[in-house]
């Protein structure tokens, strides 16, 4: 069921990158079902065209951003293949990630700067452990695209 749900919710990011559409705001809050089970991203409300988004400019939210688009160092397609493994690591083990951090200083300084991660150790997949570690690599051109995160689920 879940390995269902996080093809789902990676194909449909496929399909808006394949569109030149990075999300932004890839959570829990904005993936829902239809009538057949099928996951669906909603709530677009912070996607646009790649093109279009300034480098300074921040949107979504922080326990689910990419690093470089915490530190204005600009937001890219890669930057929603992080928030995927971030969700798809919550997905995993049920647990909210980065659930200690109280100030979002704080976060930053360890998520985004120290490129602190939680341990997945725990995930009984190899596979699925180093696909998370993939996507939320701190480096964006080291995270893999989506497609391929769906081609490996």
């Amino acid at each position: 069921m879940i390995q269902n749900v996080a093809i789902g919710i990676a194909k449909g990011l496929e399909y808006l990158h394949s569109n030149g559409v990075v999300l932004r705001d890839l959570k829990p809050d904005n993936v829902g079902f239809d009538e057949n089970d099928t996951p669906i991203i909603f709530d677009l409300g912070f996607a646009r065209e790649l093109h279009t988004v300034h480098k300074s400019e921040i949107a979504g939210s922080l326990r689910y951003m990419s690093p470089e688009s915490g530190l204005r160092q600009g937001t890219t397609l890669a930057s929603d293949v992080y928030s995927f493994g971030v969700l798809l690591y919550e997905m995993v083990t049920l647990e909210k990630p980065f659930k200690k951090y109280t100030t979002s200083s704080e976060f930053i300084a360890d998520v985004f700067v120290r490129d602190y991660r939680p341990w997945t150790a725990s995930i009984p997949s190899r596979a699925i452990r180093d696909l998370i570690t993939n996507c939320w690599n701190k480096d964006k051109s080291n995270r893999p695209t989506i497609k391929t995160v769906a081609n490996i689920l």
